[in-house]
């Protein structure tokens, strides 16, 4: 998200309405820009950000237990770990 400075109106006006200070940048980002001044949250702005959002919660689930081997920038495979050796890797140090 971007940076974004905050008036001290928008401040009270914002807790005053039910939002968020979190909630604008992400209004500014996803929803449809009116014109130079306004930014539209619509149902499809929404629609579209929940099934990406969903598309990747779906590749987390399928990802669980999976191990990248990678020396220096080259990655050299890639296997799903058992649960013995999850527990392992997961007691080793780094």
């Amino acid at each position: 998200m971007s940076n974004y400075r905050l008036t001290r109106h928008l401040k009270i006006r914002a807790k005053q309405r039910g939002f968020k200070e979190t909630d604008i940048p992400v209004i500014v980002d996803v929803g449809k820009q009116i014109d130079d001044n306004k930014f539209f949250m619509s149902n499809k702005n929404i629609d579209r950000e929940i099934k990406k959002y969903k598309q990747v919660i779906n590749a987390l689930e399928r990802l669980r237990g999976s191990t990248v081997v990678m020396i220096d920038e080259t990655i050299l495979t890639v296997y799903r770990t058992s649960q013995r050796t999850e527990k392992s890797l997961l007691r080793t140090k780094h």
